[in-house]
Protein backbone atom coordinates (compact mmCIF):
# COMPACT_ATOMS: atom_id res chain seq x y z
CA UNK A 1 0.00 0.00 0.00
CA UNK A 2 1.32 3.44 -0.93
CA UNK A 3 2.32 5.81 1.94
CA UNK A 4 -0.23 8.42 0.85
CA UNK A 5 -3.01 5.84 0.82
CA UNK A 6 -2.09 4.74 4.35
CA UNK A 7 -2.12 8.37 5.46
CA UNK A 8 -5.59 8.92 4.03
CA UNK A 9 -6.89 5.77 5.78
CA UNK A 10 -5.37 6.86 9.11
CA UNK A 11 -6.96 10.29 8.82
CA UNK A 12 -10.30 8.70 7.98
CA UNK A 13 -10.17 6.38 10.97
CA UNK A 14 -9.15 9.24 13.24
CA UNK A 15 -12.07 11.30 11.98
CA UNK A 16 -14.46 8.40 12.48
CA UNK A 17 -13.22 7.89 16.06
CA UNK A 18 -13.66 11.61 16.74
CA UNK A 19 -17.27 11.42 15.59
CA UNK A 20 -17.90 8.45 17.94
CA UNK A 21 -16.29 10.25 20.88
CA UNK A 22 -18.27 13.41 20.14
CA UNK A 23 -21.48 11.38 20.05
CA UNK A 24 -20.70 9.79 23.42
CA UNK A 25 -19.89 13.22 24.86
CA UNK A 26 -23.17 14.72 23.60
CA UNK A 27 -25.19 11.82 25.02
CA UNK A 28 -23.58 12.04 28.45
CA UNK A 29 -22.67 15.70 28.84
CA UNK A 30 -24.85 17.24 31.58
CA UNK A 31 -27.30 19.98 30.73
CA UNK A 32 -29.24 22.35 33.04
CA UNK A 33 -31.53 20.23 35.21
CA UNK A 34 -34.38 22.77 35.30
CA UNK A 35 -36.76 20.55 33.29
CA UNK A 36 -36.56 17.95 36.09
CA UNK A 37 -37.60 20.40 38.83
CA UNK A 38 -41.04 19.48 40.15
CA UNK A 39 -42.76 16.25 41.18
CA UNK A 40 -42.82 13.07 39.14
CA UNK A 41 -45.13 10.12 39.74
CA UNK A 42 -44.86 6.56 38.46
CA UNK A 43 -46.24 3.15 39.41
CA UNK A 44 -44.10 0.03 39.60
CA UNK A 45 -45.68 -3.30 38.71
CA UNK A 46 -43.83 -5.79 40.91
CA UNK A 47 -45.45 -9.20 40.41
CA UNK A 48 -49.06 -8.41 41.30
CA UNK A 49 -48.28 -5.42 43.50
CA UNK A 50 -48.68 -1.81 42.40
CA UNK A 51 -46.18 0.48 44.12
CA UNK A 52 -46.22 4.23 43.55
CA UNK A 53 -42.97 6.20 43.44
CA UNK A 54 -42.88 9.99 43.78
CA UNK A 55 -39.72 11.95 42.98
CA UNK A 56 -39.76 15.53 44.26
CA UNK A 57 -37.03 17.75 42.80
CA UNK A 58 -36.42 21.27 44.13
CA UNK A 59 -34.13 24.13 43.18
CA UNK A 60 -32.96 26.58 45.84
CA UNK A 61 -32.67 30.34 45.19
CA UNK A 62 -28.92 29.75 44.94
CA UNK A 63 -29.44 27.21 42.16
CA UNK A 64 -28.74 24.04 44.16
CA UNK A 65 -30.76 20.98 43.12
CA UNK A 66 -32.06 18.66 45.87
CA UNK A 67 -34.51 15.77 45.62
CA UNK A 68 -36.22 13.08 47.67
CA UNK A 69 -38.23 9.96 46.97
CA UNK A 70 -41.59 9.02 48.50
CA UNK A 71 -43.03 5.51 48.27
CA UNK A 72 -46.51 5.86 49.84
CA UNK A 73 -47.49 2.22 49.35
CA UNK A 74 -44.45 1.09 51.34
CA UNK A 75 -44.71 3.73 54.06
CA UNK A 76 -41.47 5.37 52.95
CA UNK A 77 -41.15 9.15 52.99
CA UNK A 78 -38.39 11.64 52.22
CA UNK A 79 -35.73 9.17 51.07
CA UNK A 80 -32.76 11.26 49.92
CA UNK A 81 -32.01 11.21 46.18
CA UNK A 82 -28.24 11.51 45.91
CA UNK A 83 -27.92 12.40 42.23
CA UNK A 84 -30.15 14.13 39.69
CA UNK A 85 -28.76 14.08 36.14
CA UNK A 86 -30.02 15.27 32.76
CA UNK A 87 -27.90 14.74 29.64
CA UNK A 88 -27.98 16.76 26.42
CA UNK A 89 -29.87 13.91 24.74
CA UNK A 90 -32.57 14.23 27.47
CA UNK A 91 -31.29 11.15 29.31
CA UNK A 92 -32.51 11.53 32.90
CA UNK A 93 -31.15 9.73 35.94
CA UNK A 94 -32.06 9.61 39.65
CA UNK A 95 -29.72 7.82 42.04
CA UNK A 96 -30.92 6.69 45.48
CA UNK A 97 -27.92 5.18 47.23
CA UNK A 98 -29.58 4.32 50.57
CA UNK A 99 -31.91 1.76 48.95
CA UNK A 100 -29.55 0.79 46.11
CA UNK A 101 -31.96 2.19 43.54
CA UNK A 102 -31.37 3.93 40.22
CA UNK A 103 -33.81 5.27 37.65
CA UNK A 104 -32.76 5.96 34.06
CA UNK A 105 -35.09 7.23 31.38
CA UNK A 106 -35.71 9.50 28.41
CA UNK A 107 -37.33 12.87 29.09
CA UNK A 108 -39.97 14.07 26.64
CA UNK A 109 -42.00 17.05 27.79
CA UNK A 110 -43.69 16.17 31.09
CA UNK A 111 -42.97 12.46 30.78
CA UNK A 112 -39.96 10.20 31.38
CA UNK A 113 -39.95 6.65 30.02
CA UNK A 114 -37.35 4.41 31.60
CA UNK A 115 -36.37 1.61 33.97
CA UNK A 116 -36.08 1.43 37.76
CA UNK A 117 -33.22 -0.80 38.98
CA UNK A 118 -32.92 -1.99 42.57
CA UNK A 119 -30.86 -4.82 44.07
CA UNK A 120 -30.54 -6.65 40.76
CA UNK A 121 -34.17 -6.18 39.67
CA UNK A 122 -35.20 -4.17 36.61
CA UNK A 123 -38.72 -2.76 36.30
CA UNK A 124 -40.20 -0.56 33.54
CA UNK A 125 -41.32 2.76 34.99
CA UNK A 126 -42.97 5.75 33.36
CA UNK A 127 -42.84 8.99 35.33
CA UNK A 128 -45.30 11.82 34.70
CA UNK A 129 -45.09 15.33 36.12
CA UNK A 130 -47.82 16.25 38.63
CA UNK A 131 -48.64 19.47 40.43
CA UNK A 132 -48.14 20.27 44.13
CA UNK A 133 -51.76 19.54 45.10
CA UNK A 134 -51.63 16.11 43.47
CA UNK A 135 -48.31 15.41 45.22
CA UNK A 136 -49.87 16.06 48.65
CA UNK A 137 -52.89 13.92 47.79
CA UNK A 138 -50.76 11.02 46.52
CA UNK A 139 -48.71 10.93 49.72
CA UNK A 140 -51.79 10.29 51.83
CA UNK A 141 -53.80 8.25 49.31
CA UNK A 142 -54.95 4.78 50.29
CA UNK A 143 -53.68 1.79 48.29
CA UNK A 144 -56.21 0.31 45.83
CA UNK A 145 -58.70 -2.15 47.31
CA UNK A 146 -58.04 -5.79 46.40
CA UNK A 147 -60.94 -7.49 44.52
CA UNK A 148 -61.22 -10.14 47.26
CA UNK A 149 -62.13 -7.43 49.77
CA UNK A 150 -65.56 -6.90 48.19
CA UNK A 151 -66.80 -10.19 49.70
CA UNK A 152 -65.31 -9.18 53.06
CA UNK A 153 -67.14 -5.86 52.92
CA UNK A 154 -70.41 -7.62 52.19
CA UNK A 155 -70.00 -10.20 54.97
CA UNK A 156 -68.92 -7.67 57.59
CA UNK A 157 -71.63 -5.21 56.67
CA UNK A 158 -69.16 -2.35 56.96
CA UNK A 159 -68.26 -3.14 60.57
CA UNK A 160 -64.57 -3.38 59.73
CA UNK A 161 -64.35 0.22 58.51
CA UNK A 162 -62.38 2.33 60.99
CA UNK A 163 -59.25 2.11 63.10
CA UNK A 164 -58.26 -0.99 65.09
CA UNK A 165 -55.46 -1.14 67.65
CA UNK A 166 -53.82 -3.97 69.57
CA UNK A 167 -50.59 -5.11 71.20
CA UNK A 168 -48.77 -8.33 70.47
CA UNK A 169 -48.20 -10.68 73.39
CA UNK A 170 -44.40 -10.76 73.26
CA UNK A 171 -41.33 -10.01 75.41
CA UNK A 172 -41.24 -6.48 74.05
CA UNK A 173 -44.40 -4.45 73.37
CA UNK A 174 -45.28 -4.22 69.69
CA UNK A 175 -48.27 -2.02 69.05
CA UNK A 176 -50.22 -2.49 65.83
CA UNK A 177 -52.83 -0.25 64.25
CA UNK A 178 -54.90 -1.27 61.23
CA UNK A 179 -56.87 1.45 59.45
CA UNK A 180 -59.59 0.37 57.03
CA UNK A 181 -61.70 2.41 54.63
CA UNK A 182 -64.34 1.59 52.02
CA UNK A 183 -63.23 1.92 48.40
CA UNK A 184 -65.00 0.83 45.22
CA UNK A 185 -67.26 -1.58 47.13
CA UNK A 186 -64.31 -3.23 48.86
CA UNK A 187 -61.89 -2.38 51.65
CA UNK A 188 -58.48 -0.73 51.55
CA UNK A 189 -56.19 -0.14 54.50
CA UNK A 190 -52.82 0.38 56.10
CA UNK A 191 -50.82 -1.02 58.99
CA UNK A 192 -48.78 1.03 61.48
CA UNK A 193 -46.39 -0.27 64.11
CA UNK A 194 -44.42 2.58 65.76
CA UNK A 195 -42.34 0.06 67.74
CA UNK A 196 -41.11 -1.65 64.55
CA UNK A 197 -40.98 0.85 61.67
CA UNK A 198 -41.89 4.45 60.75
CA UNK A 199 -44.83 5.32 58.54
CA UNK A 200 -47.45 2.89 57.28
CA UNK A 201 -47.54 -0.37 55.35
CA UNK A 202 -50.23 -0.95 52.68
CA UNK A 203 -52.83 -3.69 53.04
CA UNK A 204 -51.97 -6.03 50.17
CA UNK A 205 -55.06 -8.20 50.35
CA UNK A 206 -58.12 -8.72 52.55
CA UNK A 207 -60.02 -11.95 51.97
CA UNK A 208 -62.34 -14.51 53.55
CA UNK A 209 -61.23 -17.82 55.02
CA UNK A 210 -63.66 -20.54 56.03
CA UNK A 211 -64.80 -18.54 59.04
CA UNK A 212 -62.21 -15.78 59.39
CA UNK A 213 -60.99 -12.55 57.85
CA UNK A 214 -57.46 -12.76 56.44
CA UNK A 215 -55.36 -9.58 56.34
CA UNK A 216 -52.15 -9.73 54.26
CA UNK A 217 -49.36 -7.15 54.56
CA UNK A 218 -46.80 -8.61 52.18
CA UNK A 219 -44.33 -5.72 52.48
CA UNK A 220 -43.44 -6.90 56.01
CA UNK A 221 -44.41 -10.56 55.46
CA UNK A 222 -47.21 -10.12 57.99
CA UNK A 223 -50.61 -11.82 58.15
CA UNK A 224 -53.53 -11.44 60.58
CA UNK A 225 -56.26 -14.11 60.69
CA UNK A 226 -59.14 -13.05 62.93
CA UNK A 227 -62.85 -13.03 63.61
CA UNK A 228 -65.23 -11.27 65.96
CA UNK A 229 -65.10 -12.15 69.64
CA UNK A 230 -67.98 -11.77 72.12
CA UNK A 231 -67.06 -8.11 72.73
CA UNK A 232 -66.98 -7.13 69.06
CA UNK A 233 -63.19 -7.09 68.89
CA UNK A 234 -61.05 -8.68 66.19
CA UNK A 235 -59.38 -11.66 67.86
CA UNK A 236 -56.99 -14.07 66.22
CA UNK A 237 -53.36 -14.68 65.33
CA UNK A 238 -50.71 -12.38 63.89
CA UNK A 239 -47.93 -14.15 61.97
CA UNK A 240 -44.88 -12.27 60.75
CA UNK A 241 -42.06 -14.21 59.15
CA UNK A 242 -43.27 -17.51 60.61
CA UNK A 243 -43.52 -16.20 64.19
CA UNK A 244 -47.19 -16.41 65.31
CA UNK A 245 -48.62 -14.44 68.24
CA UNK A 246 -52.10 -14.06 69.68
CA UNK A 247 -53.62 -10.66 68.95
CA UNK A 248 -56.82 -8.88 69.94
CA UNK A 249 -57.60 -5.60 68.20
CA UNK A 250 -60.13 -3.13 69.55
CA UNK A 251 -61.85 -0.34 67.66
CA UNK A 252 -60.26 3.01 68.48
CA UNK A 253 -62.55 5.64 69.87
Amino acid sequence: MKPRTKQIIRRGLAGFASVILLGIFVLNCPRPRGPLVGTWKGTLDVNRYKLRLLFHVEKSPGGKITAHLVSPDQGSTNIAVDSVFLGLASNAKFGVRSIQGTYRGKLSGHRIVGVWQQRGGRFPLVLEKIDAARFLAEQSAWPPAAPESVAVMQKSGGRLVGEWTGELEDKKPRRLTIKLAEQAGGLTGTLESPDQWPGHIPLTKLSLGKTDFIFDFDTVNGHFIANWDANGNLAGQWDQGGSPHSLVMQRSQ
